[in-house]
């Protein structure tokens, strides 16, 4: 995973991105004031439009027994020493869909289980429906297919998956 990330934040160099590490806080409407996360120099970024992604921290649904195992969220899959074999997602928004394609493009088999009828429920139907399409180098992701669980939720399911 170290090498994902590091490949990762290499992409970035090379497309131009720079990248600072630290925390910030306004100094003016297109002023950022960053303290570096390694010391306590500063530094000030500026730019015409300031787009504000911090993300946030996973919550860990109330599911029962999901306290009893060993589970993941989307900030420590990203610490994995190794890849699993067998990869099961809960949540069918935007995060599960982009680890889920992620895992399986590095090998493992996913299952994404999503309660709802349509995986990326914000966006249209017909971009909601990429993932199961060819990808531009040609190559065919497993094509999920809908399962209604007994309690009436969905579970994607590759079609590696169905035996």
């Amino acid at each position: 995973m170290q090498s994902f990330r590091s490949g990762s934040e290499r992409r970035l160099a090379d497309a131009g991105v720079e990248l600072v590490r630290g925390e910030a806080s306004f100094a003016g409407p297109h002023t950022l004031l960053v303290r570096g996360s390694d010391s306590n120099a500063e530094q000030r970024v500026g730019a015409d439009l300031v787009f504000i992604n911090t993300g946030a921290r996973p919550a860990t649904p109330n599911l029962p027994g999901l306290d009893t195992i060993p589970a993941l969220d989307s900030t420590s899959i990203m610490e994995l020493g190794e890849l699993p074999e067998h990869l099961v997602v809960l949540g069918g928004g935007y995060i599960g869909v982009e680890f889920a394609q992620m895992f399986r493009r590095f090998g493992s088999r996913v299952t994404i289980i999503h309660r709802g009828a349509q995986l990326l429920k914000s966006e249209d139907p017909d971009v909601a429906a990429a993932p199961g399409a060819r990808h531009p180098r040609g190559e065919a992701p497993d094509e999920p297919r809908r399962a209604r669980a007994g309690d009436g939720r969905d579970a994607w399911i590759p079609e590696g998956d169905r035996g």
